[in-house]
């Protein structure tokens, strides 16, 4: 009644503030179950939803269910509420039957980890709950206490509540563990909480999964114990306190699919299974909700129906026989329904399935919304995999950093090779005395090599025997062990070695993240004593180590040189992780040595964790989403341009927006992932392609000969261009849409910032587009003169060809209408730019097979515009049959020793334009004319230009009229011939708006200075 009381006072409370309503007491026994309370009138909860004041316990009423402990105010001294535990104590006096100050039924193990003398007993506690609490004095020691088998039922979840405190813990991190068993007492699962702080204060010990929930129905029993043992250094002053142990029964919700990793080839076998157990109401509404990558509800995709509950009969345990077991519950009801979502193409998606309160027609229906019927809800995340063809070899892989955990060997064995994995690494050490874990590991090997995969064996520390207790997102500092005396830890690896050394080829010392060989001196010889005492049969293995990549100023010292290298790869690491632009760099500026080059990738880097439960717009989610998968795929790209020899994500099951969830389903990047290892992996990188509109892209070619072009774009854009005869886009989900051909071949290509793989390039066309290029790149902005070059190119068909070539330029971006698009073959002469002159226009040409040939061009300019210019070469090529294709490139106008950058505002209705000069050669006058018809022109004069730089201010009253248009910048050498012309388009902003081959907002141009003769054109 205590509770009702409480809910009277603060409904009265409530009222005082001016609050509206009727307290209506309806509870009985019969709805007061443990410490959860059900309300009895619907109404009062929609009622409390509505109040902002209770905005705190607005998730309680939701669900129909309110926790007592969120009404009274919990606080960290608060008693935990013991109403649905099934164990519980406090180390009581009633636990300590014959008052030997150790818990009754509990036990202790010891061994060199937990010493004997590690002194533990319940002693008197003033800051614990009931006065005691279980101390344990390390004295630099290590401890393991257990408490007695609990009875537990596979159909229900449980909550564990430990209240602990910690104080002068250095080395030692002490773990709560929940390990559950069958009758036969084996080891079927475990949950281990993150470690306990020592800080001195009391905390509830937390676990990664808040509800545990027995994986197998074999599982009739639990115990939990703390686990601290002593590592290489122990704690002489260390304590820790244990106040309060609590296991509590809660109701089970579990939804699953057919596929044990959810993954799947034809999306009409998707069938979904939601199965409840100790559920308090009979009947209720089950939902069903098909989402989309971006968590959004897709229309006409759910599905709702009442579950037939059935009372749960169970078995009937001894319970009492074990001391602090307080008995079973009421079990409640359980049931399940099946539902076969309408999936109809290919992709990722969640699954939402809501447990809806029952309506009994107690309330109108407006009263009754989803957020207050709604007892319980899970999401699952299915893929179903498109089509793809597998490479029989691939730099892309996985590391398993606890090995068989989530998924078991026999499950991976089955999904890797669908999800584009060629290889995998993860710790392969095991006790001496488990030999099973050895064949375990040998026939998973054997699987993965039938199916092309090649597993790494990684050898980390053996002093950590446990596989839940290894971190894989901390070092194992390997070298710490290994560069001892060899009579100490070879002794811990040699029965792992005479077992699987002549089956795994490739193996690694320490985890991923482990550089702790990085700074040794005479690296070399350590490792050549270490590798010798490792193979001592000489077994031919390929030998890898962790290796990080240099910070600044540490570039001396980075990797050691060695004319012969011990080690056979370097695994790459950065703490912390590198994006695509960070990996770029490091790529570029430390070319691999003659060990191989492997890198890791990072899968949330950029995700946003939890963005379904943030307060975003399906829009922004979507955009989060995007930019979390285009992030991804450019880090898998930036180490496949670079001839990365392996490219593996050193942990996939990270959560929701990683390639896995830690649960062992399909994260977002999983399709991505399989997407673009399956399409690149063992590709040979053959360069870029200068699209029309200026599209990234980095072109492929497989084994097979079959060339492939992934592109993207900062904003959306559409290129024009013939690229085979057979064009498909596949999108980083893997799906395909072919692209139709126009009448001249041409295919018409939708590019935006999302990459996109472009599949069926003709590799002859394409590699004869890489193969063109200028002998100068750069034309003397010296009007009136004629400048000669060159096209040099390759033909790169397996037969002689003639045809024709015509050069055409386009004007530039700043003066092209937005009509107007740069596209092959089309060159009406209102679009030619009639600032450049190029001759000849056009000719023949014959080539040999695989020959080069050479086309000699005369250019004449006239006031042309300062800066890059693209070109447009068309080619007509009699080869196997007829081809016609253009090849776009630019040349810059100047000698790139000259900056020029404008910007224009309007300030007081004033058009204000800034021109900023930088001479990189030496100092020059110019003579510059600003011209902004139909106004009269503005003068001004730089003198003596140098690296300084030079600015200068123009001003035009009514501002406004100007607006859009284009003015120009002549600046005429006073010292020399050059004429620099710059055209723009006066902008209300800051900055005037970028010119052809620019991103920026400030309108520059920038290019390296050129060595001439006379630093003039």
């Amino acid at each position: 009644m205590y509770v009702a009381t409480t809910l009277q006072y603060i409904f009265t409370a409530l009222a005082g503030n001016g609050a509206t309503g009727r307290w209506e007491s309806t509870m009985d026994s019969s709805v007061v179950d443990g410490n959860v309370l059900k309300f009895g009138t619907k109404s009062v909860c929609h009622w409390l939803c509505q109040c902002p004041w209770l905005e705190t316990v607005r998730t309680g009423v939701a669900s129909g269910t309110l926790a007592v402990a969120m009404l009274v105010g919990a606080n960290a001294n608060a008693q935990f509420d013991t109403h649905s535990a099934i164990f519980a104590t406090s180390f009581e006096e009633e636990a300590d039957a014959n008052y030997d100050l150790w818990p009754d039924h509990w036990n202790r193990k010891t061994s060199p980890r937990y010493p004997h003398y590690t002194q533990i007993e319940i002693v008197d506690d003033a800051t614990a709950h009931n006065g005691r609490s279980l101390q344990v004095d390390f004295d630099g020691g290590g401890a393991f206490v257990a408490t007695p088998a609990i009875p537990i039922l596979p159909k229900f979840g449980y909550k564990v509540s430990v209240r602990v405190k910690a104080e002068n813990l250095k080395f030692t991190r002490p773990r709560i563990i929940v390990e559950l068993q069958n009758r036969n007492q084996e080891r079927l699962q475990v949950e281990v909480s993150e470690p306990i702080v020592s800080d001195g204060k009391w905390h509830v010990v937390e676990f990664k999964n808040r509800s545990i929930r027995p994986s197998s129905e074999e599982i009739d029993r639990a115990i939990m114990y703390l686990d601290a043992p002593r590592e290489r250094r122990g704690d002489l002053k260390g304590k820790l306190w244990i106040d309060q142990l609590v296991l509590e029964r809660l109701p089970s919700m579990v939804v699953k699919t057919g596929s044990p990793y959810n993954v799947y080839n034809d999306f009409r076998e998707v069938k979904v299974e939601c199965t409840l157990s100790g559920i308090r109401e009979q009947n209720p509404d089950i939902r069903f909700q098909l989402l989309d990558e971006t968590s959004r509800v897709i229309r006409g995709k759910s599905h709702t129906e009442p579950l037939q509950g059935k009372l749960i009969v169970e078995d009937s345990f001894s319970a009492d026989e074990i001391v602090g077991t307080i008995g079973n519950r009421p079990s409640g009801y359980e049931g399940s329904i099946d539902w076969t979502p309408d999936i109809e193409d290919y992709g990722f998606y969640q699954i939402r399935v809501e447990m809806l309160r029952e309506d009994d027609g107690e309330s109108p229906e407006s009263e009754l919304s989803d957020y207050i019927r709604e007892l319980d809800k899970r999401v699952i995340t299915l893929a179903v995999l498109p089509k793809l063809p597998r490479p029989a070899h691939g730099e892309f892989g996985w590391t398993l950093p606890v090995a068989d955990k989530p998924l078991s060997f026999d499950v991976l064995a089955d999904l890797l090779p669908k999800v584009g994995v060629h290889w995998v690494k993860m710790p392969v050490w095991y006790r001496i005395d488990d030999r099973a874990r050895g064949e375990e590991i040998v026939r998973f090997a054997e699987r993965t090599s039938a199916s092309g995969i090649e597993v790494v064996g990684i050898l980390d520390n053996p002093l950590v025997e446990d596989w839940h207790l290894r971190d894989p997102n901390t070092p194992s500092d390997i070298a710490d062990l290994l560069l001892t005396d060899p009579s100490f830890w070879q002794p811990q690896f040699e029965h792992v070695m005479t077992r699987l050394s002549l089956r795994l080829r490739w193996w690694q010392l320490g985890n991923d993240w482990d550089t702790s060989f990085y700074g040794y001196s005479e690296l070399s010889e350590k490792l050549l004593s270490v590798r010798q005492h490792l193979f001592r049969f000489g077994q031919d293995v390929k030998l890898g180590l962790g290796w990080r990549w240099p910070k600044a100023g540490e570039d001396e010292s980075w990797l050691p040189s060695h004319p012969d290298p011990v080690w056979d790869y370097e695994q790459m690491s950065s703490n912390p992780p590198l994006d695509s632009e960070g990996l770029n760099r490091a790529m570029v500026a430390h070319p691999p040595t003659k060990a191989m080059r492997w890198v890791l990738v990072d899968p949330t880097m950029h995700s946003h964790f939890s963005r379904e439960e943030q307060d975003l717009s399906p829009d922004e989610r979507k955009r989060l989403h995007e930019d979390h998968v285009r992030e991804f795929v450019r880090e898998l790209v930036t180490a496949k341009i670079h001839g990365a020899d392996g490219i593996f994500v050193a942990n996939p099951f990270t959560g929701p927006e990683g390639i896995m969830k830690a649960d062992g389903t399909p994260g977002e990047l999983l399709l991505p992932w399989r997407t673009t290892a399956h399409l690149l992996g063992g590709c040979r990188y053959l360069g870029k392609l200068d699209l029309p509109n200026r599209s990234t892209n980095h072109v492929f070619e497989n084994d097979a000969g079959e060339v492939l072009m992934i592109v993207w774009n900062h904003k959306p854009t559409v290129e024009r261009l013939y690229l085979g005869e057979s064009i498909a886009r596949i999108d980083v989900w893997g799906k395909q849409t072919p692209l139709e051909a126009d009448e001249v071949g041409r295919v018409t290509l939708a590019v935006d910032r999302n990459p996109s793989f472009v599949v069926g390039l003709h590799p002859s066309v394409t590699a004869w587009r890489m193969a063109v290029k200028f002998d100068q790149l750069r034309v003397p902005s010296v009007f009136s003169r004629t400048h000669e070059n060159l096209v040099r190119g390759t033909n790169h068909f397996p037969q002689g060809v003639t045809g024709s070539f015509s050069i055409f330029v386009p004007p530039r971006a700043e003066e092209v209408v937005a009509a107007d698009e740069p596209s092959e073959f089309v060159k009406p002469d209102e679009l030619r730019n009639k600032t450049w002159e190029v001759l000849p226009r056009r000719g023949e040409l014959s080539v040999a097979p695989h020959g080069e040939f050479q086309l000699p061009i005369h250019i004449l300019l006239d006031d042309a515009a300062y800066g890059p210019q693209p070109v447009r070469i068309d080619f007509r090529i009699e080869a196997d049959r007829n081809y016609r294709f253009s090849v776009w490139r630019n040349l810059s106008v100047g000698l790139g020793d000259v900056e020029i950058e404008v910007a224009t505002k309007i300030d007081n209705g004033q058009l204000v334009v800034e021109q900023k000069m930088l001479n990189a050669g030496s100092p020059t006058d110019f003579k510059c004319l600003m011209f902004a018809p139909p106004r009269r022109r503005k003068r001004t004069q730089v003198v003596m230009l140098g690296s300084d730089g030079n600015s200068k201010i123009y001003q035009y009253p009514n501002g406004e009229q100007l607006l859009g248009k284009v003015l120009t910048l002549r600046a005429e050498e006073i010292t020399g011939n050059r004429v620099l012309i710059y055209r723009f388009r006066a902008e209300a902003g800051e900055a005037a708006a970028p010119t052809a081959g620019q991103t920026t907002e400030t309108t520059s141009v920038a290019a390296p200075a050129e060595t001439q003769p006379s630093g003039r054109g």
